[in-house]
């Protein structure tokens, strides 16, 4: 059995994608006066996560907030905030469309 492996099955490194992030996402909404926003506040912003994907004519969008439907006609989906193991063929697709900087190989 090879070492680091539990089962002896050798360790295939694969790239990563990780879609980009937006600066100053408030975690309350400041004009409520209610106990929760008032708690919140003092955790200041945060970063939000930004999800890609390939529409059928082939055209790479980003947004904060994609609809349903966005995502069922999607070709690929990548939701934001979460880091997806992708095949070397998907890494240099989403780099020749300009994501290169958020991948890890």
């Amino acid at each position: 059995m090879e070492r680091g492996t539990p089962s002896g099955v050798p360790h295939i490194p694969m790239p990563t994608f990780t879609p980009p992030t937006v600066d100053g996402t408030a975690r309350a909404d400041l004009s409520r006066p209610d106990p929760a926003n008032r708690l919140m506040r003092y955790y200041g912003a945060h970063p939000a996560g930004v999800a890609v994907w390939k529409t059928p004519e082939g055209e790479w969008r980003v947004s904060e907030s994609v609809t349903v439907e966005d995502q069922r006609a999607a070709v690929v989906y990548y939701g934001g905030g979460h880091v997806h193991v992708i095949s070397e063929e998907e890494a240099d697709e989403l780099t020749a469309a300009g994501f290169g900087a958020y991948i890890t190989p």
